[in-house]
């Protein structure tokens, strides 16, 4: 008996605890493992061996520079870094006239302002042009962000410019609602 509790102390010693990437959202190593397991069951039939390894590796580096860079932006305005991730963030959302729940603004928002004004992002969105859209301008915590699906997007996607909340129903701190042709 005395042997055995020996080994699980020596055990527990032994255990490799997973190292945080990230403060700001107390993200680690094995986080980004998951995302890359994720990823690796995605496309394990649609790339060859050798690509497949190529692409995940790329992209472990590309979470893991996110992961570790002060939040900051790109010459792009794009997004490159989300440690020091600031406590409130104003983000921006292009809803259609049918669309606007002031009780449940949405999950997927922008954080560039500039970026709701691209054609890009517009013919993204797919609203038709005819009818008038709306911007909502939010301002949300930091615990509302979700981290996982915003790294995730973010490392999928290089270069876009999307973040993602908890849940389409959070309750911002304050946001407005403007007609998208008087938004500035």
């Amino acid at each position: 008996m005395k042997y055995l509790k020996l080994y699980e102390e020596h055990k527990k010693d032994k255990e490799v605890k997973p190292k945080v990437l990230n403060r700001a959202f107390n993200l680690t190593d094995v986080d980004v493992q998951e995302l890359i397991d994720g990823l690796k069951d995605e496309y394990k039939n649609k790339l060859s061996k050798s690509a497949l390894d190529e692409y995940l590796e790329g992209r472990e580096k590309i979470a893991k520079d996110i992961l570790k860079a002060a939040y900051t932006f790109d010459k792009d305005g794009v997004l490159i870094g989300i440690e020091n991730f600031p406590d409130k963030i104003t983000l921006y959302r292009i809803v259609d006239n049918g669309e606007v729940k002031t009780d449940c603004l949405g999950k997927y928002w922008t954080y560039s302002k500039n970026h709701t004004k691209s054609e890009d992002f517009q013919n993204s969105v797919g609203f038709n042009k005819d009818e008038k859209w709306w911007v909502i301008e939010a301002t949300f915590k930091k615990t509302d962000i979700d981290p996982i699906e915003t790294l995730e997007m973010l490392v999928r996607n290089v270069g876009e410019m999307e973040i993602r909340l908890k849940d389409k129903c959070i309750k911002p701190i304050e946001y407005k609602i403007i007609e998208y042709d008087k938004f500035e």
